[in-house]
């Protein structure tokens, strides 16, 4: 039983290491508003607002959701 416990205790400290060198990376990556700016509008004219935000986070990996929405409502205003 103690040692499942040991196991389950490193392996949530491994976890927590991975995650904050994952944020740390995610940072450390900057995308240009302008070109995503006119990515998402050329994508409006044939799709829908949920479909171009998925698009833009699937071709810009770490792009998060609330920043791609703000994107995309930029976009659409225009």
């Amino acid at each position: 039983m103690l040692l499942l416990t040991l196991l389950i205790v490193i392996l949530m400290l491994l976890n927590y290491l991975q995650s904050r060198e994952i944020h740390k990376l995610k940072v450390l990556i900057t995308f240009d508003e302008k070109v995503l700016l006119q990515e998402a509008e050329t994508l409006l004219k044939t799709n829908d607002k949920v479909s171009v935000i998925k698009k833009l986070r699937e071709k810009n990996y770490p792009l998060d959701l609330l920043q791609a929405k703000k994107i995309v409502d930029k976009a659409d205003l225009k």
